[in-house]
């Protein structure tokens, strides 16, 4: 099953009153953009926003960490979403970043009806495709209730114990994975959990779109072992669900979670966590 959908087929969809569209766009902090902003400009009609920063455990000090069942429930009601509807996701600056984040978030509560814009918003706009204006609309409550999948999300007791047994692969480029260049966060030293693999997500892509089976199969087919569980990591569990789309989309069949915390939480000073830079 194919969980990437193209702005061709997902334009037939718009006026359907059982699909739902989601802008969830992110941007680093460093970038100074204010992606509501940004979505109040042009978005595919009727679509919703959200936030993954406000969707989001606020007790934590780690940013947009997995929301409780209780917030996600009533954020996702009050857009009007129905457990039924099938979900489009997509990004204002291509099939990443945030995008992904939002569908293995849905997926982690049990909505596996839920697909990802290939080449988002800028593929949709280059296909010349209406969008529309204004704020975030009001939307009837729909009451949705979902339940938890706790093995979709990795902790760092997990990840200690899964060092040498699971595959972890990061998201990261590749100077940020060896170390060679500062963190853009504050207070993280640079590095990667040992015994990890780097997987830019940057080399999943071509032209802000995912790239086709056969491609991602080359890439994946020699670092994946039957049975092996796969964890993915990155920044702060955004681009880490680049990876697991991809593998998702080339058809393994292993489990697969990610790590919420990733390196804003392993790469703390403090926390004195084992770090590699080979």
């Amino acid at each position: 099953m194919s969980y990437v959908i193209s702005v061709d087929n997902a334009n037939k969809l718009v006026n359907d009153n059982n699909v739902k569209f989601i802008d969830a766009s992110f941007y680093m902090p460093i970038s100074g953009k204010d992606i509501y902003e940004i979505y109040k400009k042009a978005h595919i009609p009727n679509s919703r926003f959200i936030d993954i920063n406000e969707i989001a455990d606020k007790s934590s000090p780690l940013p947009h960490m997995m929301p409780d069942l209780n917030l996600f429930n009533q954020t996702i009601s009050k857009l009007g979403i129905k457990n039924s509807d099938t979900i489009i996701v997509y990004d204002q600056s291509g099939i990443a970043m945030a995008a992904c984040r939002a569908w293995w978030m849905f997926k982690s509560f049990g909505h596996d009806k839920i697909f990802i814009l290939n080449g988002g918003l800028p593929e949709w706009k280059k296909a010349g495709y209406k969008l529309e204006s204004g704020q975030n609309k009001t939307f009837p409550n729909t009451d949705y209730k979902s339940s938890f999948k706790n093995n979709y999300i990795a902790n760092k007791e997990q990840i200690l114990n899964e060092i040498g047994k699971s595959i972890i692969f990061d998201a990261r480029s590749k100077d940020r994975f060896a170390g060679k260049v500062k963190e853009p966060r504050e207070g993280l030293v640079s590095g990667h959990i040992p015994e990890s693999i780097n997987i830019p997500y940057t080399d999943l892509l071509n032209d802000n779109k995912l790239k086709d089976t056969n491609q991602l199969k080359k890439i994946f087919s020699k670092r994946i072992k039957d049975n092996k569980k796969i964890i993915c990591s990155c920044g702060s569990g955004v681009t880490a669900c680049v990876i697991a789309l991809a593998i998702k989309e080339c058809g393994f069949d292993n489990q697969i979670s990610i790590y919420d915390g990733s390196w804003s939480e392993w790469g703390q000073e403090t926390l004195n966590l084992p770090i590699s830079t080979n």
